[in-house]
């Protein structure tokens, strides 16, 4: 077997290794403790997100079934035990700076139709950074960028809230994702130092869309094909934490006196 991966740090490299085989060995090199890279949390994390940037920017050329294996390789990552385990000795594990902005991408052309992928396996990846504190910052210190996955996420939400006649269940997925997004862009907005910057991004970017968002989920007709969760808890939580955002961005006590 340590013969069969061994160099993995070469193959994963090489234009020559097919990549059906370059997931196999990423994936082994993760799990496995006969694999010893420098660094390998690390190296690994990279490898998986220039190989999907390389994809979207149309510099490599990726099977689809990869591409999606490749996602999903990511989402197991972020979700692993052993990632838990690395991050609680207190190693420092940065996210590539694409990684948030293919995930913003990814989440627009669901709504679109034209994402290629599986919706459910992007927003776990979503959620599985802003679960962790020292990952999440790779969207918590650019305040834009986190404004934007506040527009993407609020708009899939609404998206679907519309589709009232649908036969497809709201998928709680989604929602559990934007309550996430919800409640760190909150934190973060009241981190803010400059008010008047948080003011012109909630009107700008922000005011339409969550306030789409706070009508739909008021005005709902809720029926029994509707998750419970989202019906009972989430929409309230979700309704609390925009009122909160705008509350806050709109009225800051400074303007009021």
């Amino acid at each position: 077997m340590a013969a069969i991966y061994s160099g993995i740090h070469q193959k994963l490299n090489s234009h020559l290794t097919p990549w059906p085989d370059k997931l196999k060995l990423a994936r082994f090199a993760w799990v496995s403790s006969q694999c010893l890279l420098p660094n390998k949390e690390q190296f690994l994390f990279d490898w998986v997100a220039r190989a999907l940037s390389g994809y979207y920017s149309k510099k490599v050329e990726v099977p689809q079934e990869v591409v999606e294996g490749l996602w999903t390789f990511l989402n197991e990552i972020l979700h692993s035990k052993k990632l838990c385990n690395v991050l609680s000795t207190g190693k420092t594990i940065n996210i590539h700076p694409a990684v948030p902005q293919m995930i913003n991408e990814r989440i627009l052309e669901s709504k679109s139709g034209t994402l290629s992928v599986n919706l459910c396996t992007i927003l776990s990846c979503c959620e599985g950074i802003l679960a962790f504190p020292l990952l999440a910052v790779t969207y918590t210190a650019k305040y834009e960028l986190l404004v934007e996955l506040v527009v993407k996420t609020s708009g899939l939400a609404c998206f679907q809230l519309q589709q009232q006649e649908s036969t497809e269940p709201l998928s709680v997925k989604v929602f559990e994702v934007l309550l996430l997004v919800l409640s760190t862009y909150l934190t973060v907005q009241r981190q803010q130092g400059n008010p008047r910057r948080v003011f012109v991004q909630v009107t700008e970017h922000l005011l339409q869309p969550l306030c789409l968002l706070r009508h739909l989920i008021t005005s709902r007709t809720w029926t029994e094909k509707d998750d419970t969760r989202i019906r009972q808890q989430m929409s309230k939580e979700i309704w609390s934490k925009v009122d909160l955002i705008l509350q806050s961005a709109l009225f800051y006590h400074e303007y009021l006196q």
